[in-house]
């Protein structure tokens, strides 16, 4: 990369490195993190010596504190709350949605829903009504239409997966949808980000050959169609991405609305008859862009950390899936000046985001737990805050 590449214009921010409390959650990569209000939500996971974690934590982030509580949840009739990493977790309201994973000692693979109510810190099976997709870890699940699970990849017991699933959170199916164009190839530890409520970016991750990867492609639910994979210039798996809000007017394009007269949606094969509620800077020409019936969101993906396929990474960079264009925010920590101002390089740790109120003005803080590097097991945390817009 060259100098130019460190100026952002889009995305100005810095790192806070927050020192929390004790006790705190013992050291680990793989795990699942979800965000519930100020509550970053923190499940399993695995050390260096492949042992699992099935323990529950909570960092309150409320008023700048960064408070752990470990949480001694409730398992309701019928829960099988198995150690594993390479678990998603998900919230709908104040439910969080655990699924998947992979146990690394024995390698078996988990194919189960288990809910958390994060007000009674209770965990419930799931029992399916219908056929579910193959047992996975390392794959990605985001939040589609405020109902349902999107699914894609991952890695299961017989390999590398590249299939896509929505689980219908209101009548507990599953469906694997009828996809249009070119989807990316089949990958595990990559990162899946919703940037609109039925838009899911797949970034990196590692091809059944081991090959580290580097593009990004989007699934629009809306429409049922895969756009082109870009490429650029990051090979990165073991990362995190976010989707950050950002008033900046060239921002992601939503698609259009949910298939107007169209019958074989994926949004109408996912939700049936149940519904919604009430019924170095690189640029290029690509498929994402925007058309005049388009409107504006405003959105960028952070991506953080990560292993590049020859070592771990600790660059920050903004994606807006907009324009396709990626920026570097944030060097990797060099000098030990660097290492007391901004996170060690690291993979296999977690990202979310976390909302709240700085002089009357919203803000999004991007906030990082945990992950490995070849020397270190990590249990910081690390927050990135932008510049007020």
């Amino acid at each position: 990369m060259d100098g130019t590449q460190e100026q952002v214009t889009s995305l100005q921010g810095h790192w806070l490195l927050p020192q929390g409390n004790v006790p705190a959650p013992p050291p680990r990569g793989g795990h699942a993190s979800v965000a519930v209000g100020t509550k970053v939500i923190v499940f399993g996971g695995a050390n260096r010596a492949a042992t699992p974690f099935t323990d529950l934590w909570v960092l309150e982030t409320e008023g700048g504190q960064y408070v752990w509580s470990l949480i001694a949840a409730v398992l309701g009739p019928g829960v099988n709350l198995s150690p594993r990493s390479g678990a998603t977790m998900t919230a709908i309201g104040n439910e969080v949605y655990l699924y998947g994973g992979q146990d690394p000692v024995t390698g078996i693979c988990f194919d189960d829903i288990i809910i958390l109510d994060t007000e009674t810190w209770r965990w419930s099976a799931v029992e399916v009504e219908s056929g579910k997709p193959p047992a996975r870890h390392s794959h990605c699940t985001g939040l589609f239409k405020g109902i349902c699970l999107l699914v894609f990849g991952g890695a299961g017991m017989h390999g590398t997966l590249g299939d896509i699933w929505i689980f219908n959170t209101g009548d507990r199916t599953w469906i694997t949808p009828v996809a249009e164009g070119k989807p990316p190839c089949p990958r595990e530890m990559h990162t899946g980000t919703m940037v609109t409520d039925g838009r899911l970016l797949v970034f990196g991750g590692r091809s059944p050959a081991g090959q580290v990867l580097c593009d990004f492609s989007i699934f629009d639910g809306d429409t049922g169609m895969w756009v082109e994979s870009v490429p650029t210039p990051y090979f990165l798996c073991c990362h995190t991405c976010v989707a950050l809000p950002v008033a900046s007017p060239a921002a992601l394009p939503a698609s259009t609305s949910p298939l107007e007269g169209t019958s074989s949606s994926t949004l109408d094969q996912a939700l049936g008859t149940n519904g919604l509620p009430n019924g170095s800077s690189h640029s290029r020409e690509h498929p994402f862009a925007a058309t005049p019936s388009q409107p504006q969101q405003q959105a960028l993906c952070l991506l953080f950390g990560g292993f590049t396929g020859g070592g771990v990474d600790g660059t920050l960079l903004a994606l807006d899936p907009g324009t396709g264009e990626i920026e570097l925010c944030s060097r990797p920590a060099k000098t030990i000046s660097e290492m007391s101002s901004r996170p060690l390089p690291r993979f296999a740790h977690s990202a979310v985001t976390v909302s709240f109120s700085s002089g009357g003005k919203p803000s999004t803080d991007m906030i990082i737990f945990g992950g490995v590097s070849p020397d270190i097991d990590f249990n910081d945390v690390a927050v990135w805050r932008p510049a007020p817009q």
